[in-house]
């Protein structure tokens, strides 16, 4: 599979997300970012921001989303179940969907615990694929 098919995979992919957040009469999303420069990465890593020279966003594999939730910008420490939702249904589209709430998180605290980057999507364009 060439890597632009997999580029695709994951835009289709990321637009059945946004289509799902929306769909919620309570949620709402704007767009966060999607592709980041080598530059941006660098800022982004120095200030903290992120904690990767090696983002899947330089390779537009990544998404970030801004999530409202009863019509607040929302973060995880205030509606963790609403955000550990979106997640989940961001995995359940395509096994090489991961999910930044996952970050961070021991497999056995999924259920209680929320990685740091919970507005973050990406596909792993490792993860095969069936062609």
């Amino acid at each position: 599979m060439r890597f632009s098919e997999k580029q695709a995979i994951f835009l289709r992919n990321f637009a059945l997300l946004i289509l799902y957040i929306n769909s919620n009469k309570n949620w709402y999303s704007t767009a966060g970012e999607l592709l980041r420069t080598v530059d941006q990465q660098r800022i982004y890593l120095k200030t903290g921001y992120t904690r990767t020279l090696k983002s899947l966003h330089l390779i537009k594999m990544a998404g970030d989303l801004n999530i409202f939730i009863y019509g607040i910008y929302a973060n995880a420490k205030q509606f963790p179940d609403e955000f550990r939702k979106i997640g989940e249904y961001w995995q359940s589209i395509n096994k090489a969907n991961e999910w930044g709430g996952r970050f961070g998180v021991e497999p056995r605290d999924y259920k209680t615990k929320i990685g740091w980057d919970p507005a973050h999507f990406q596909m792993n364009p490792s993860t095969k694929l069936d062609d």
